[in-house]
């Protein structure tokens, strides 16, 4: 299966802060800084919705009901 590279115009306030941002982490490449971003982020999300919301000591399973309380 290819692999395909994408290109995202951050503008020039976004492009400017993640510039920004990997060059306070020593980053020299900024696509692969942000490449690395964007995967943790997508794992980050997968772990959340995966996640046991319920209460410490509430018992049952996980929390479905949209209340928002």
């Amino acid at each position: 299966m290819p692999e395909y590279f994408y290109t995202v115009d951050m503008g020039p306030v976004l492009g400017a802060r993640l510039e920004k941002l990997a060059a306070s982490a020593g980053v020299d490449d900024v696509e692969a800084f942000a490449r690395q971003l964007l995967a943790m982020a997508i794992d980050l999300r997968e772990q959340m919705e995966t996640a046991d919301t319920r209460l410490p000591g509430q018992p049952g399973g996980v929390l479905d009901d949209d209340l928002p309380f």
